[in-house]
């Protein structure tokens, strides 16, 4: 059997190599073309500035949100403090319906109330004097006579009372109503009872009609 010996034409196979290559040389130079167009560095600064924009924005309304948001308290004077404290002492009102009368909420009255009760009386609430080892007094032997004399003759005087009638009988005295209160129970020895309020029910006629009829039947029982 005989063989016969084929060569193909290589001039084909070439030409087909050589069409591959060029398509393979177009088409990265294609795509090279569009990395050049699409600039990424450029997107990435562009967002970057966009992202810092709207942080800003929000840090500046957080910002006015807080300071709209920022509770006021109301700062309360001497003056109602030591009214409040009166009403409570003198009046005998409860704390919630002194701190009304006042002005004052009900929690800031409970704080005030103990303030005052820790000083045993000494301190106004919402007071801070100034610690001083050679404080002067205001009152003295003198005053506490007056004091002692006016209770004998008014019984039933109250703190503000006495207290105007002391800064006018001594002119140029000041005190206020703590002060005197720690004075009469310290240095006078005096006692004092919170008044309290009852109805005019109390003293009407029928009312004390009924108390005799009743203290008449006791004593005619033999109930001392």
């Amino acid at each position: 059997m005989d063989f016969i010996n084929y060569q193909p034409e290589t001039d084909a196979y070439g030409y087909a190599d050589s069409n591959d290559e060029m398509d393979f040389e177009n088409t990265a130079i294609e795509y090279g073309n569009i990395e050049m167009i699409v600039n990424f560095d450029d997107m990435k600064e562009a967002e970057n500035e966009r992202m810092i924009e709207a942080v800003n924005c929000i840090s500046e309304e957080i910002q006015v949100l807080s300071i709209n948001n920022i509770k006021r308290y109301k700062k309360y004077g001497q003056d109602q403090i030591e009214r409040f404290i009166r009403l409570k002492q003198e009046e005998g009102l409860s704390i919630p319906k002194a701190a009304a009368q006042c002005g004052i909420p009900r929690s800031t009255a409970y704080e005030l109330i103990n303030e005052f009760n820790s000083s045993d009386g000494t301190v106004l609430p919402g007071n801070n004097p100034r610690k001083s080892q050679n404080k002067a007094k205001k009152l003295f032997p003198v005053h506490s006579e007056f004091l002692i004399q006016l209770f004998d003759q008014n019984p039933s005087i109250v703190l503000e009372q006495v207290r105007i009638q002391l800064c006018e009988r001594f002119p140029g005295l000041e005190i206020s109503i703590p002060g005197l209160y720690k004075h009469i129970r310290e240095k006078c020895a005096l006692s004092l009872k919170q008044a309290t309020k009852y109805t005019a029910e109390r003293d009407s006629p029928r009312t004390l009609q009924l108390r005799f009829d009743i203290i008449t039947q006791w004593k005619a029982n033999g109930v001392d």
